[in-house]
């Protein structure tokens, strides 16, 4: 662990008006997608950070109304032995039925005799100090909610990276990664009822072997955007795509969601790509302040580690440790105190 005796989960939050500031390692999740996130998701555990921003949405009239955060983590020691620090600045519209978000991150530091520090990485996103050496990721989603229940909206990521003497905006078409989706409440004419379906895809440019064409995440300052071992992005990883397929029951007292994963690993990395498939159940049921979890998950890899070659495919024959299969039964109680 980065820091072995911190407290897993703690936010101190202080509300003045409107506004607020806090600081805490609490998961942070940013993004219209229930599966996924290109920019922050709470796949990784959270990290130590400073914020403000408001307390929720501030309205400008009846129909219109907004919300921003203001986000700068605590430094993160990388594998180079040297700290670096997550700025994001996320931003929130909402007219009528329509949601407008955008979010900047900023991933600064992590250079051997750089020196850069925490007022730095607060004041970053508005003095640009040194930008051309930091990591820089810009995420826009649209999101459109009609009064049937139907959800449906777009998300697009691009990522800034260093290329040293070149001009990056000859480079700002690579890479770029989106997750598309669609939810749908009241299906049969019954609220409780949904359907959805997301996809992300983060596919890198396929002229990577001939010009600067870096993956989301490829920078081992930054850990390649992970902490403790798991990215707090997109989950899937550099190079790949991930479709979910959900549908399920919910209700005040409990729910039921059930899906089907699928995903590509490499896909312009290597061929064949290595593909996750899955299997997860979800039921939750709740009691007064009681609540029971029951999650399981079924995984099955094929190509897993790329040793498969392309002659696998055609013979569907497996090198050993390309197959793997897990079974995961997670059952828990939580009770809510207040």
């Amino acid at each position: 662990n980065h820091d072995p005796q911190y407290i897993k989960n703690i936010y101190l939050k202080y509300k003045f008006y409107q506004l607020y500031i806090s600081f805490g390692n609490t998961n942070k999740w940013f993004g219209p997608g229930i599966h996924n996130s290109l920019v922050m998701s709470n796949n990784a555990k959270g990290f130590y950070n400073y914020s403000f921003g408001t307390n929720k949405y501030v309205p400008f009239n009846s129909q219109f109304e907004y919300k921003f955060d203001y986000h700068v983590s605590k430094g993160i020691t990388n594998s180079l032995m040297e700290k670096f620090y997550l700025s994001t600045l996320n931003i929130i519209f909402r007219y009528k039925t329509i949601e407008l978000g955008i979010s900047k991150n900023i991933l600064s530091g992590g250079y051997p005799n750089f020196k850069w520090d925490q007022n730095d990485a607060f004041l970053v996103m508005f003095t640009n100090k040194n930008s051309r050496f930091w990591n820089t990721t810009t995420d826009t989603y649209l999101k459109y909610k009609s009064p049937s229940g139907l959800i449906a909206f777009l998300e697009l990521g691009r990522p800034k990276r260093y290329f040293g003497d070149l001009n990056v905006n000859n480079y700002n078409d690579h890479n770029i990664a989106s997750i598309i989706g669609l939810r749908k409440y009241g299906i049969f004419n019954r609220k409780e009822f949904l359907v959805g379906i997301e996809y992300a895809r983060l596919v890198q440019s396929i002229y990577y072997n001939i010009m600067p064409s870096p993956n989301w995440f490829d920078d081992i300052k930054y850990n390649y955007h992970s902490y403790n071992q798991r990215r707090w992005t997109s989950h899937s990883g550099a190079d790949s795509d991930d479709l979910l397929l959900f549908t399920g029951i919910v209700n005040t007292y409990q729910s039921i969601i059930v899906g089907i994963n699928y995903e590509r690993h490499g896909v312009t990395y290597n061929f064949p790509p290595e593909v996750k498939i899955e299997f997860r159940f979800a039921y939750t049921l709740k009691y007064k302040n009681l609540f029971l979890n029951v999650n399981y998950e079924n995984e099955y890899y094929r190509h897993y580690g790329f040793i498969d070659s392309s002659v696998n495919v055609w013979t569907e024959e497996y090198e050993k440790g390309s197959v793997q299969r897990t079974k995961t039964l997670l059952l828990s109680l939580e009770y809510k105190i207040f």
